[in-house]
C-alpha cells in the first residue's frame, strides 16, 4: 500500500475488489478513463508491468510508470502528473480531445 495516499486498498481477491478500487481512483479524477485488469493479470503481462504499477496511457504509450507496487505507489506523484497535465491541456490553444 503507498504511504501517502488518502486511502488505503488491501490486495484485491477477487474483480469485484479491483473495480471498488478503480471507482475510488474514479472519484479523485473525475472523467479520467480507467483500466481495470483481470485477476489473470493479463494486461500486467501484455506491459511487462509486473509488480503492480500505476500508469498513465497516451494513444497506447506510456506517459507515466509509477515504482514498483504496491510499497512503490507514490499517489502524490501521480496526482501532481496529472495536475501538470490539466494544466498543459487548459494552457493549449489547440485543445482536441477524443474519447
Amino acid at each position: 500500500m503507498s504511504t501517502d495516499a488518502p486511502y488505503q486498498i488491501p490486495k484485491h481477491r477477487c474483480l469485484e475488489d479491483r473495480l471498488s478500487a478503480a471507482q475510488l481512483m474514479h472519484l479523485e479524477v473525475p472523467g479520467c478513463p480507467l483500466v481495470v485488469d483481470s485477476m489473470e493479470n493479463s494486461s500486467n503481462a501484455a506491459y511487462g508491468a509486473y509488480f503492480d504499477r500505476l500508469y498513465i496511457l497516451q494513444e497506447g504509450t506510456i506517459v507515466y510508470q509509477g515504482g514498483r507496487g504496491p510499497e512503490g505507489y507514490r499517489i502524490t506523484e501521480l496526482r501532481d502528473w496529472l495536475h501538470q497535465y490539466r494544466e498543459k491541456l487548459g494552457k493549449s490553444s489547440n485543445l482536441v480531445i477524443s474519447v
